[in-house]
């Protein structure tokens, strides 16, 4: 009789010492992925800030151009997010379609644009979509800076209070899509 209880006392220890060791194996984990998740959200300050000069459309290429954009901030500025508000014509009606991605741009300047600085003609190329016809009536542009994290890694940081938005439906940009 006392061989079986001697038996039980070690299943019993080797219960004890698995489930420890899970503990262990979990804090351990924890710890590791503790380190990739980020402290603090890096934010844009509030004085960034761009504005859109004249825009044009050149049906013929399917591209719309930026005259001028300039940096009346006070921080630099690496890039923006452009994005068109459009409508699609469909049986002779215009149907609102929403928010249209056309595309990112970064300065080739090595700090980005700095405050009172301008860039002049950018270009984007407006995205194929199966031959429809849209009519862009305004475009929003979010300011885009390059900020070290904690790290010290370079990230890039939105801007989505600084968006800008310019009305260019005077600027007839209506373009026939590529098939």
């Amino acid at each position: 009789m006392k061989k079986r209880d001697k038996r039980g006392i070690s299943i019993m220890i080797g219960y004890v010492l698995l489930i420890s060791a899970m503990i262990v194996m979990w804090f351990i984990v924890y710890q590791w992925l503790r380190t990739y998740v980020p402290t603090e959200k890096l934010e844009c300050p509030q004085e960034v800030s761009l504005i859109i000069g004249e825009v044009t459309c050149n049906l013929n290429e399917n591209k719309l151009t930026i005259k001028e954009i300039k940096n009346n901030g006070l921080f630099s500025v690496n890039g923006f997010i452009l994005k068109g508000n459009v409508q699609i014509e469909q049986d002779g009606a215009n149907i609102d379609k929403g928010v249209k991605d056309l595309g990112e741009y970064y300065f080739k300047m090595e700090n980005g644009l700095e405050p009172d600085d301008e860039a002049l003609d950018i270009v984007f190329d407006w995205p194929n979509d199966n031959g429809n016809q849209y009519q862009i009536t305004s475009i929003e542009v979010t300011p885009i800076r390059i900020q070290q994290n904690e790290k010290g890694k370079d990230v890039n940081v939105i801007c989505s209070e600084s968006i800008i938005k310019k009305d260019i439906s005077s600027a007839n940009c209506v373009i026939k899509l590529k098939e």
